[in-house]
């Protein structure tokens, strides 16, 4: 996802000054922006009326689906609904939909927040309560209903006391985050990713409080595969989950049922952590953006698929300045930088990259935001 600003976050005439002098002689020594807050600047709709209308503030992709959560706090989903993952009732063969439809909650539900994953959706509701919908052969979507698919949404079963702030969605399981930093997860744990040693459980159909160890205060949880992620608030990353292209960070290719430490380094805390299907990628407080996990197409950002997974953060080289967000796709990743400008490197065979080509990338490349139009972009975040 891009969201799109009127506002860029440097000044024009910064940005001509980086034209003219070169970007490698610019100094950008100022403190780049923490991205574990939110960063709303105001746009040029801020200020306009809407009368029946209704304005998108948020977009989630998954594999086959795309959501909207609008400013009036309902939402909508368009794509594949085989699984249900749309929430709008069952669709008959092709199961898709071209168009976005309203997704049909209880009377009264209000949305904040959604998250598409492969065939599931969820969302945070105004009274931070969790709806989930989709597939559900594995108990994945937390609301202790043993049917296979949910077409609808329905609320997820962690105790109404607490406050959802952050849900991963892995493949077949997932995990939400409290606002009083407790992790509850759920689904299918074939390769320990609900944090439970997968020879004694195989699944979870309701949400199960994981022991945290003493010391960890988790802020932010991601996940899209097998593995999940969370970053302590101290800067620490900790991992779980599938280990065997060295997604965990540890040093090491074996997958663990506990959360281990990625060997990032201590004077440099993290502020912000995602997870792709197999690497993942950490900023660091200083802007270096360091990743780790599968490599076999440059993913990395070492500008090399050799080797073809690090099994510890790596730096990423070749940005020209330092970035202020991140994304990761299936085996590519992309990178917002401090000019609202956005590099992306890896596989590009159906044109992910975005320059224009369907040639992979090993090195960082300046994504054509500007393809084929005049208009000038200023995006805010990417995910």
């Amino acid at each position: 996802m891009v969201l799109l600003s009127q506002n860029p976050y440097v000044s024009f005439e910064e940005k001509n000054e980086i034209d003219s002098i070169g970007i490698q002689e610019m100094d950008f020594s100022s403190p780049i922006v923490n991205i574990g807050s939110e960063y709303y600047p105001e746009t040029f709709v801020d200020k306009v009326s809407f009368f029946d209308s209704v304005r998108a503030e948020s977009v989630t992709s998954g594999f086959y689906h795309t959501c909207i959560v609008y400013d009036d706090q309902s939402m909508s989903c368009t794509g594949y609904n085989n699984f249900g993952s749309l929430g709008v009732g069952n669709i008959p063969s092709p199961y898709y939909e071209n168009e976005h439809i309203k997704v049909e909650f209880p009377e009264g539900v209000k949305i904040v927040k959604a998250f598409a994953g492969y065939y599931t959706t969820c969302a945070i509701d105004t009274e931070d309560h969790l709806w989930c919908w989709g597939q559900n052969d594995q108990g994945q979507t937390g609301t202790g209903i043993l049917e296979s698919k949910l077409y609808y949404p329905e609320k997820v079963l962690i105790d109404s006391n607490e406050t959802i702030i952050d849900v991963a969605i892995g493949y077949k399981h997932k995990c939400a985050l409290t606002l009083s930093q407790e992790i509850y997860c759920w689904g299918y744990n074939n390769i320990n990713q609900l944090h439970f040693d997968k020879n004694e459980v195989s699944s979870k159909i309701e949400p199960t409080k994981i022991s945290i160890p003493e010391g960890i205060s988790p802020v932010s949880i991601s996940s899209k595969f097998d593995n999940s992620c969370i970053l302590s608030d101290n800067g620490a990353v900790y991992c779980w989950g599938d280990n065997q292209y060295g997604q965990l960070g540890d040093g090491s290719d074996i997958e663990s049922d506990t959360m281990v430490q990625v060997l990032l380094p201590s004077l440099d805390p993290a502020i912000s952590v995602k997870v792709g299907k197999y690497h993942s990628c950490a900023l660091l407080i200083s802007g270096d953006l360091r990743c780790w996990g599968l490599n076999t197409y440059a993913q990395i950002g070492t500008g090399s698929s050799t080797p073809s997974e690090y099994s510890y953060p790596t730096s990423v080289v070749g940005l020209p300045i330092v970035p202020i967000d991140f994304a990761l796709g299936e085996q590519h990743t992309c990178a917002l930088m401090k000019t609202q400008t956005i590099f992306c490197w890896g596989l590009n065979n159906f044109g992910q990259i975005g320059d224009g080509s369907t040639v992979s990338k090993n090195d960082p490349t300046d994504v054509d935001l500007n393809y084929g139009g005049n208009e000038f972009y200023n995006p805010t975040s990417i995910e």
